[in-house]
């Protein structure tokens, strides 16, 4: 695997998870698997003060451009996390957003992983592959080879590509669904739980059904999960 732009090693293996929902709990248990160590939760509306056992915070530390440990985004929204990550960026680096990989992960060593990405359980990136800055290709998702998966872009459980599949910014891939070979997925589209798509996907557009046609457009923010 060749991990670019993460602006070198993290610094510490203790972590922050901005979330504390389910999207959340999936990112702390790969990091955790990953040899994190999870410092706490961050999230200003949760209504506990636990979460997995670990304590929850209301706002990251007031020091924390100053501090060691690393942050990961656990909120499954791609237009949410981006807007989160716009916030964090205006003093944490690059570096405090360490790429994370579930062990179960296989990863073609010619595959490229940016900062602030998560691959969880069980899934593959093939050879060739480049995923962007904080995607989501979770839990058993397959992206075959030359694949490219801009940034904010996310995969859910299950969902596979075909070969040289181009997945736009913020655009979502759902549980199950499938993207046959050489096509692409616009920017900020969704391809729905289940859906095939055999032709390439408009931006702002959600298709759905075998083969995928387009149902409806959509606004950036519009919420899919």
């Amino acid at each position: 695997m060749i991990a670019t732009d993460l602006g070198g090693p993290s610094k510490h293996n203790s972590l922050f998870v901005i979330g504390a929902g389910g999207h959340a709990k999936s990112i702390a248990e790969v990091a955790i698997a990953a040899g994190f160590t999870i410092k706490a939760f961050v999230s200003p509306v949760a209504e506990e003060s636990e979460f997995m056992g670990i304590p929850v915070l209301k706002s990251l530390p007031d020091n924390i451009a100053v501090r060691t440990e690393s942050i990961a985004i656990g909120i499954g929204a791609n237009y949410l996390r981006e807007k989160v990550m716009l916030e964090l960026q205006e003093y944490c680096q690059p570096s405090r957003f360490p790429a994370l990989i579930h062990p179960s992960a296989i990863i073609a060593s010619s595959a490229q992983i940016s900062y602030g990405t998560t691959i969880h359980q069980n899934a593959v990136v093939g050879p060739s592959s480049r995923i962007g800055k904080f995607c989501t290709v979770n839990t058993s998702a397959t992206i075959d080879h030359d694949c490219v998966m801009n940034d904010f872009s996310s995969m859910g459980p299950g969902a596979h590509t075909g070969g040289g599949v181009i997945i736009g910014k913020r655009a979502h891939i759902s549980i199950g669904a499938i993207a046959i070979h050489g096509i692409g997925i616009g920017s900020d589209s969704i391809l729905g739980a289940g859906s095939c798509a055999t032709d390439s996907i408009n931006e702002l557009t959600v298709a759905v059904g075998t083969p995928a046609r387009a149902l409806k457009q959509r606004l950036i923010n519009d919420p899919y999960l």
